[in-house]
């Protein structure tokens, strides 16, 4: 009479629903294998066939970790209780301490890299400037280590448990500082990033529609042409990096659902 019983979605949500919660985990195992062949592909053919960039690599890794951290209920099936009344933790299941690193690891990493990706793309379009290896090796850093910092946060200040489902995620103390705040500033500002860039490559549109070249002086003809010449540029930019665009927008709006859903 003291506690909630074990586990303690069996007695708020209706029967079908536990059904309902495996499907992300079979889903998982195709996200798997797709990611896994994207990988061998980018490690095989050579760039100009695969179009392989470094943040590309860097956003696949951890998608990947999430996926993993789904499967692993599938293959093994872990105890969500340790006992009537306590769900089983990172410290008493050990698939529950892998299965909730990855989602860590995998969480941060993808809005990181995405924010990333929405930084690299706003600086070559807005500024007009090629960000260079600078840029590149501190992606990478920034991508690996930032991860693994929240990550041991996680582990020394929140822990993992089976709170919903058979994935391990962030206990409720202390989460909102250590996990999910960051994980909804980040996406955050990618997404801003991602629309201040959009909107300068359609405002540019804009203005140079508007110009009539026929009616121009010689001088003014070679502005207007250059103006036509930047917006060419930014199209081709734009077409390639569609793919982020809709990513950053996909990454805020599963960010601030997962934000309600599991830590609420």
């Amino acid at each position: 009479t003291c506690c909630f019983p074990c586990p303690i979605q069996d007695w708020l949500y209706p029967p079908e629903w536990k059904q309902q919660l495996r499907v992300p985990n079979y889903l998982s195992i195709l996200s798997v294998a797709l990611c896994c062949f994207l990988l061998l592909s980018f490690a095989v053919l050579p760039p100009g066939q695969t179009h392989r960039h470094y943040l590309s690599v860097g956003l696949l890794f951890p998608v990947l970790f999430i996926s993993l951290s789904f499967v692993i209920p599938v293959a093994i099936d872990p105890p969500l209780c340790h006992d009537a009344i306590t769900p089983n933790d990172m410290h008493t299941s050990f698939s529950c301490a892998i299965a909730g690193a990855l989602v860590t690891l995998g969480g941060i990493g993808c809005v990181i890299w995405v924010f990333l990706r929405s930084l690299w793309l706003h600086i070559r379009i807005l500024w007009d400037r090629d960000p260079g290896p600078k840029f590149q090796w501190g992606s990478i850093a920034a991508g690996t280590l930032l991860p693994l910092v929240f990550l041991i946060a996680l582990l020394t200040s929140t822990g993992f448990s089976y709170r919903m489902g058979q994935t391990c995620l962030p206990n409720h103390e202390n989460a909102i500082v250590t996990f999910w705040v960051w994980l909804v500033i980040f996406a955050t500002a990618g997404f801003i990033l991602q629309a201040v860039t959009t909107g300068y490559c359609i405002f540019v549109y804009l203005r140079t529609r508007r110009r009539e070249r026929n009616s121009l002086g010689s001088a003014q003809r070679g502005q207007a042409m250059q103006k036509q010449e930047t917006w060419r540029n930014v199209k081709k930019l734009i077409l390639l990096q569609w793919r982020n665009i809709a990513v950053s927008i996909l990454t805020i709006v599963g960010s601030v659902a997962f934000f309600i859903v599991f830590w609420t």
